[in-house]
């Protein structure tokens, strides 16, 4: 008859990434698309500009949420990111849903 022991092995605490902090890893892969395509274009449709605030201001969101989950920032600094992400989401919510039947007339042309 063989008797087990278990024996205390010292773990070290690895960091680790949050599914939130992979969200943001994606939501900054999502932004900086979506702004390349902008900068890339010699002429850009008003609804691009529109995705492009869009997923910026949802990557600042999924920041914000990184930040409360890890205790990053001050609350001020909180707040501050609220309001930057909501604004860039709510403004281009509306340059999209303004210029949306007129996408293939209305261009920004770079000078």
């Amino acid at each position: 008859m063989k008797i087990l022991t278990l024996t205390t092995v010292a773990c070290v605490p690895m960091p680790t990434m949050t599914p939130v902090a992979l969200l943001v890893g994606f939501c900054l892969a999502m932004a900086a698309i979506a702004v390349g395509k902008l900068v890339v274009t010699g002429r850009r449709e008003y609804v691009d500009i529109g995705t492009a605030l869009v997923v910026a201001g949802i990557t600042l969101l999924a920041t914000f949420w990184v930040t409360l989950e890890e205790s990053l920032l001050s609350p001020t600094e909180r707040v501050l990111l609220v309001a930057v992400g909501s604004c860039l989401v709510a403004v281009g919510g509306v340059v999209i849903v303004r210029y949306w039947d007129q996408s293939a007339t209305r261009r920004v042309v770079r000078e």
